[in-house]
C-alpha cells in the first residue's frame, strides 16, 4: 500500500507539473495573440488617422474650389448685368438720319 501511495503521489506531482506547463504555454500563446491583435489595432488606427487627414484635405480643397467657382459665377453675372445695362447706340438709326438728309 505504501508503494501505491508513493506511486499516486508521483503521478499527482507529474500531473500537476504537466498542468502548470500547459497553463503557462496557454498563457504565452494568448499573450502572443493579444500582442498581435494590439499591433494590428495600432496599424489600423494609424491608417484611419491618415485616411481622415486625406479626407479633411480633400474636403478643404473641394470647399475652396466651390468658393472659387461661386466667385467666378458671381463675377460673370455682374459682367453680364453691366453689359446688359450699358446702352449701345443703334447703328442703323445713325445712318438713317444721314440718308434722310437731316
Amino acid at each position: 500500500m505504501e508503494q501505491a501511495s508513493e506511486k499516486l503521489r508521483e503521478e499527482n506531482t507529474g500531473l500537476l507539473a504537466e498542468r502548470t506547463k500547459f497553463k503557462e504555454d496557454l498563457v504565452a500563446e494568448h499573450k502572443v495573440a493579444l500582442d498581435e491583435a494590439n499591433s494590428q489595432i495600432q496599424r489600423i488606427e494609424k491608417d484611419l488617422t491618415r485616411v481622415r487627414g486625406v479626407r479633411d484635405d480633400l474636403h478643404f480643397e473641394l470647399q475652396n474650389r466651390k468658393a472659387r467657382e461661386e466667385e467666378t459665377l458671381h463675377s460673370a453675372r455682374e459682367i453680364s448685368e453691366l453689359a446688359d445695362s450699358r446702352e449701345v447706340p443703334n447703328p442703323r438709326q445713325d445712318y438713317s438720319d444721314d440718308i434722310r438728309g437731316e
